[in-house]
């Protein structure tokens, strides 16, 4: 544990993710108390179609109450290559195979309360088949441009 990590507690330990309560030391000197989200590592991918047109997916979010469109994205399952997980991931909710991935970047999503990443990706080259979804999951597919889809995935967006 870094220097200002003083203790940990595991307060909740899920399928997704853990909590933990952890005391840290702040510069000042003083003790306190922060929440922890341990999610699992995730992907997501912006799938680029032939014709330049953004590969995004809508679902319901039940921790906002909408519908949102989304690029494709998911957890890395356990000993899985993240680059495999994305080329999984983007199979499975839109139903495109892509020849060509590569790694764009990685971000921290909320590191004020998550300790996750997600590793983000490129995929190019896309070739249409089925798409294979989870159980659980009820995606639309939606193709957009550049200009479009940063309007559609904006918290504005109607």
């Amino acid at each position: 544990m870094p220097d200002r990590i003083i203790s940990e507690k595991l307060i909740y330990k899920g399928v997704v993710f853990d909590v933990k309560k952890k005391k840290i030391k702040l510069p000042n000197g003083k003790i306190a108390d922060r929440d922890v989200i341990e999610p699992r590592k995730a992907v997501a991918v912006v799938a680029i179609t032939d014709e330049d047109k953004v590969v995004l997916v809508k679902q319901y979010r039940v921790a906002v109450k909408k519908d949102l469109w989304e690029i494709p994205a998911g957890l890395i399952e356990e000993g899985e290559d993240p680059k495999e997980a994305a080329l999984r991931e983007l199979k499975e909710e839109t139903g495109y195979k892509a020849k060509k991935i590569e790694e764009i970047t990685k971000i921290h999503t909320s590191p004020g309360i998550l300790s996750g990443t997600i590793i983000i990706y490129k995929a190019t080259e896309l070739v249409k088949s089925k798409q294979n979804l989870d159980e659980e999951e009820f995606v639309e597919v939606g193709e957009f441009g550049i200009d479009e889809s940063k309007k559609v995935v904006s918290m504005d967006a109607k």
